[in-house]
């Protein structure tokens, strides 16, 4: 699991500007530079998703069954589809980045 979601994100960007042709990631076939590309956005797509809902001052609980729903929608973006995890690691990418943006157990 990445240990800190939001410096992924801007570890991604600086990747993204060595310019490879070629990404061979830990899972998955090798490609171009779309691997990069599609990555981050997946984790800012998530991001997105969990800050809306920490804004909103929902609490882990609550954000923890709306998952599945946010898995659906991010599947349906052909380009990150297959970044979208099951269950538990979802959960817990979802549970990390809530931790991030400073959720709190306590609300609602």
């Amino acid at each position: 699991m990445v240990s800190n979601i939001a410096e992924w994100i801007k570890t991604l960007d600086k990747v993204k500007q060595l310019g490879a042709q070629i990404v061979c990631p830990g899972h998955g076939p090798i490609g171009g530079p779309e691997i990069i590309i599609d990555q981050q956005r997946y984790w800012v797509e998530l991001q997105r998703r969990i800050r809306t809902l920490v804004d909103d001052r929902h609490s882990w609980r609550e954000i923890n069954t709306l998952l599945k729903d946010i898995a659906a929608e991010l599947r349906q973006m052909p380009e990150i589809s297959r970044y979208v995890p099951d269950s538990p690691l979802l959960d817990q990418q979802a549970n990390k980045l809530f931790k991030e943006l400073g959720g709190a157990e306590s609300s609602n």
